[in-house]
């Protein structure tokens, strides 16, 4: 007995962003970083806009949601698509969220200030209701996933403080609760 299965595997796109500071907000472009040779490509964009470039570029003088879907199709007939969702913040425009759930469910599972970040010098403390401090960071990029000494915190109020200096040396403080609702 002999006999021949053909399987086409589906391409995964991916999705790479960079960001440039303009003088009066930013420039975000989304790059094809698949990494195959492709027979066609379509951006599709929320806010409306298409395109089939392996790069697309937009100026943005606000803050944002952009919902990106790339789909492919590869030189052998296969078609794959990807969405994500995009979240830019214009330089000192920063967004706080007042609560998260590290509850391993892909949403909102840290605690961080989503968006784009240009600064020179970040801090980040969260404190317990007994003032222990459960958390501290340095990098805006990385939050906190709702665990201390290895173990996932109680529900509840947390109080954040963020310090940061941004590149026009400007002192931003930011002090407030964060609650962790599973």
């Amino acid at each position: 007995y002999n006999s021949r299965v053909t399987v086409q595997a589906r391409p995964i796109p991916v999705i790479d962003t960079s960001v440039v500071i303009l003088e009066d907000g930013i420039e975000i472009s989304f790059k094809d970083a698949t990494g195959i040779p492709v027979s066609s490509r379509l951006w599709e964009f929320i806010p409306s806009a298409t395109g089939n470039n392996a790069i697309e570029t937009f100026n943005l003088k606000d803050t944002a949601t952009y919902i990106s879907t790339l789909t492919l199709v590869d030189n052998n007939g296969c078609e794959g698509s990807t969405t994500e969702s995009f979240f830019f913040v214009i330089p000192n425009n920063y967004f706080i969220p007042n609560a998260f759930s590290p509850n391993d469910d892909g949403l909102n599972d840290v605690f961080k200030i989503p968006g784009y970040m240009n600064v020179q010098n970040f801090t980040m403390l969260i404190f317990n209701r007994w003032g222990e401090m459960v958390h501290t960071s340095d990098n805006p990029n990385e939050g906190w996933d709702g665990k201390y000494q290895g173990e996932f915190v109680m529900d509840g109020t947390y109080t954040y403080f963020i310090q940061l200096l941004d590149f026009s040396n400007k002192k931003v403080i930011r002090k407030g609760v964060i609650n962790i609702i599973r």
